[in-house]
């Protein structure tokens, strides 16, 4: 069956298939048995309500997270993708409430770029570009703990898309913008 959805991931140019995926927390099923395939250059939303599995689903294809059972497979890749710095690289997350570093904004957003070993210069560029384009250049030395709830969220989606990501997941990303 594995190389079915493996021969399916290359012809079809699925990138990402979650299948039977279950998640149990201290005896409450989470997730049970769900199954997701996302296509190649494609934006999906997964809906449903309070307590159905959502963010569950999200950090396990995130890679945050392993499913209890079922398999996760980014193009032909299985097994202990958690530990998969290379793919891990290629993906981005924000989450509700997600943590900030006590630094400033520019620091907060130049984080994924530095450990990625990029060069002072090019660092800048795209930090300079990507707070402009969320309109946060005013705040860029400002520390984190003096913005709002909107901002702060901002600056988690600024950090999570400056690296470029192949993967970008994101939940509830407008819960709290202003």
């Amino acid at each position: 069956m594995n190389n079915f959805y493996n021969f399916l991931c290359k012809k079809l140019q699925m990138d990402l298939i979650l299948k039977k995926i279950s998640k149990t927390y201290d005896g409450y099923a989470a997730l049970d048995e769900g199954s997701v395939v996302i296509n190649a250059g494609t934006f999906n939303a997964i809906i449903g309500p309070n307590g159905s599995g959502k963010s569950t689903l999200l950090r396990i294809a995130a890679l945050l997270e392993e499913p209890d059972n079922g398999e996760v497979i980014y193009r032909d890749k299985t097994g202990a993708l958690k530990k998969d710095i290379l793919l891990k690289r290629r993906i981005a997350v924000v989450l509700p409430g997600d943590s900030l570093f006590n630094e400033s904004v520019f620091n907060n957003v130049a984080y994924g770029l530095r450990i990625r070993g990029m060069n002072r210069p090019v660092v800048h560029d795209k930090v300079q570009n990507i707070l402009e384009r969320f309109k946060l250049s005013d705040k860029a030395r400002k520390s984190v703990r003096t913005l709002s709830s909107g901002e702060a969220q901002r600056v988690a989606m600024a950090r999570a898309l400056v690296i470029g990501p192949e993967y970008l997941f994101l939940d509830e990303p407008t819960a709290s913008l202003d």
